[in-house]
């Protein structure tokens, strides 16, 4: 069985659909093919607990694809046509640090500084300091993340040497050289490390950028669940005379001529390609599907030695009632809550090097956004999911995961049950727990069980992303594009991967992408309706 599209796309994850609904609106023929039974990739949602539960298997917060015209701006009708839309949760994160009262980041910078001020004067001032010097290079950001690196003239010179300095360093040093208090590094680390290790050199940006966010913005939850976004670019694809089709294993890219010509199935379909495929399969699995006969440049030889940075160990709990914090004389449910302190997030860090679990010290994220979507469970319950960063290669082997992650994930639970009211440990209607050896065979994309699609380190950022020289989406068989978190500018639900593999990929055709896309030169941040947490 053979048939025939302008475009072929392998994968249905956010920036892959992304890519296909530009490519779409931009007048070409495009086929999507998914091997899941859903769209979605990170951005997946499914009955992981109980029926008429909506749980998120990766992300949740799609924060920074309101940056991205795409989803920020409706440049693809997503709101207007097919129904998306976000509520964002107040406050946007509240960091529970050792048993003292939680501290907050609100949804503005000033009632942040006073939560942070009820504790310590130098610290507030020191919040409100790292959000004005930031705040002005964000735009300079954003202009690198949409297009590919190395391109285009900065923003401002001096904006862009000051991020360049920034970036350089570190965030864990820099937080904590500019804040006294352990409380308010945590809270500008702990849920800030979702991105890897912020102990190392490029990060310095992470955590000022991550708090400007969440008090602009907040966390941005999508209303029905994470793949409420595949769903409407979806449905984008289809109206605009797309075919997405799941249960589709890509199994080769043909090449003929030199020239990337289509797509082979597990099933043995054959989808051909009349101007190009468009991959957005983890990078590392680009050598199996050209296949032997393919050479691809010296380069790509970094692929045998790519990075995947920290891996999940995540529980899912369906719940009678959301559990509570205690908070300023009154109570809160909060969307996200993160447990643990600067030391155990350090050490946590070395304890994954190593191998081996982290003590009970370990930074603990719990997500609830039914608090603020009730669409996400059935009327009365609510769900809640945990997580932490954890080895592969447990004790030096992933098998070991089989006859520890109940236990461990007993320790997260335990953890959480001490800092909330209204829940203790076997409270749950059920409890389900996914190991990081779990999440990678539930998507091939998580490898070692990463939702990343690889570390953000120097060596895979920028220009050397996916590997040194092959930064701009193009890869070296012609006709053949890639996509998704292995490329400029990660992971992360931003869409920029796909937006700019669009704009690359129409350029290249001879279609103006203006037709379909802006030329990104500022930023304007949504507004976002807020939904109070508070009980």
């Amino acid at each position: 069985m053979t048939e025939h599209s302008d475009v072929v796309v392998i994968g249905a994850g956010h920036n892959a659909l992304i890519a296909a609904a530009y490519l779409a609106r931009a007048g070409l023929s495009v086929t999507v093919l998914e091997e899941q039974a859903e769209p979605g990739g990170g951005t997946s949602t499914g009955e992981l607990t109980l029926p008429g539960f909506a749980d998120d298997l990766a992300s949740t917060f799609h924060m920074y694809a309101q940056l991205n015209p795409a989803v920020g701006e409706d440049e693809l009708g997503l709101v207007a046509e097919h129904g998306l839309r976000y509520v964002a949760p107040s406050p946007a994160l509240v960091s529970c640090h050792d048993g003292t009262e939680p501290v907050a980041i609100e949804r503005s910078a000033e009632a942040t500084a006073d939560a942070i001020g009820r504790y310590s004067d130098a610290d507030a001032h020191a919040f409100l300091e790292l959000l004005a010097e930031y705040e002005p290079l964000l735009p300079e950001r954003v202009r690198r993340s949409s297009a590919p690196p190395g391109t285009g003239e900065p923003v401002d010179e001096e904006v862009a040497r000051r991020l360049d300095a920034l970036a350089a360093r570190d965030g864990y040093s820099l937080v904590r050289e500019r804040f006294e208090d352990d409380r308010t590094r945590v809270l500008l680390l702990g849920f800030a490390a979702a991105i890897g290790n912020l102990s190392r050199p490029g990060t310095g940006f992470v955590p000022a950028e991550f708090a400007l966010l969440l008090t602009r913005i907040s966390g941005a939850v999508p209303v029905g669940g994470s793949a409420a976004l595949p769903r409407a670019l979806a449905a984008c694809v289809r109206a605009h005379g797309g075919r997405v089709l799941c249960g589709r294993r890509a199994q080769r890219i043909v090449v003929e001529h030199g020239r990337a010509t289509g797509v082979i199935t597990a099933g043995g379909e054959r989808f051909t390609a009349g101007r190009a495929v468009l991959s957005a399969a983890h990078v590392t699995q680009l050598p199996d599907l050209l296949g032997p006969d393919v050479q691809l440049p010296p380069e790509f030889g970094a692929l045998r030695r790519w990075r995947n940075g920290a891996s999940v160990l995540q529980v899912h709990l369906a719940l009678r009632d959301a559990p509570q914090l205690s908070y300023s004389g009154g109570t809160l449910r909060p969307v996200t809550a993160t447990f643990g302190t600067l030391s155990g997030l350090a050490a946590q860090w070395a304890d994954i090097a190593e191998g081996a679990l982290s003590g009970d010290d370990r930074i603990v994220v719990a997500l609830a956004p039914s608090v603020v979507d009730r669409t996400r469970t059935p009327e009365g319950l609510a769900s809640v999911r945990l997580f932490t960063y954890a080895p592969y290669r447990l004790y030096g082997d992933p098998a070991h995961w089989e006859g520890e992650k109940d236990r461990y994930a007993q320790r997260l639970v335990d953890t959480y049950a001490r800092h909330v009211t209204g829940y203790e440990p076997g409270d749950e209607l059920v409890r389900s727990v996914h190991s990081p050896v779990d999440l990678a065979a539930a998507n091939r994309h998580f490898v070692e069980g990463g939702y990343m699609g690889g570390e953000m380190i120097p060596g895979q950022l920028g220009t050397n992303r996916p590997v040194p020289g092959w930064s701009s989406y193009r890869m070296p068989v012609p006709g053949l594009y890639q996509t998704g978190a292995c490329t400029h500018p990660g992971g992360g639900v931003s869409g920029w991967p796909g937006r700019n593999a669009a704009r690359v990929l129409l350029d290249d055709l001879g279609i103006d992408p203006g037709n379909v896309m802006r030329d990104q030169r500022d930023v304007r941040l949504p507004d976002i309706p807020s939904v109070q947490a508070r009980s």
